[in-house]
């Protein structure tokens, strides 16, 4: 049976990976959230989408959204905004100075 994106399981698979989906990984980004500080995972994730490259931390706030389910949308937007102005200099300064430049 087709999952998406190309990707196929057995029909007798079908309720593991219901489980996976529905029980292990939520536990494991709770975990994961537990772990690192909420600025460090925007601050990944404003990289991961080029945010600094292209000047839209916009990009960054459906992912931080996945992580932080419970947060509210004003204050996610809000933090990742923080965190795009606080680091942005010293992003387009290290842009700057890869062989990417820009």
């Amino acid at each position: 049976m087709s999952i998406g994106s190309g990707g196929y399981i057995h029909k007798s698979n079908k309720l593991k990976l219901d489980n996976f989906y529905k029980v292990i990984v939520p536990k494991l980004k709770k975990d994961f959230t537990d772990k690192i500080k909420i600025e460090e995972l925007i601050e990944y994730e404003l990289i991961n989408h080029e945010c600094y490259y292209i000047g839209d931390y916009s990009l960054a706030v459906f992912s931080i959204k996945d992580f932080y389910k419970d947060m509210p949308n004003e204050e996610i937007i809000k933090k990742v905004q923080e965190v795009y102005n606080a680091t942005k200099e010293k992003a387009l300064k290290d842009l700057n100075n890869s062989s990417i430049g820009i």
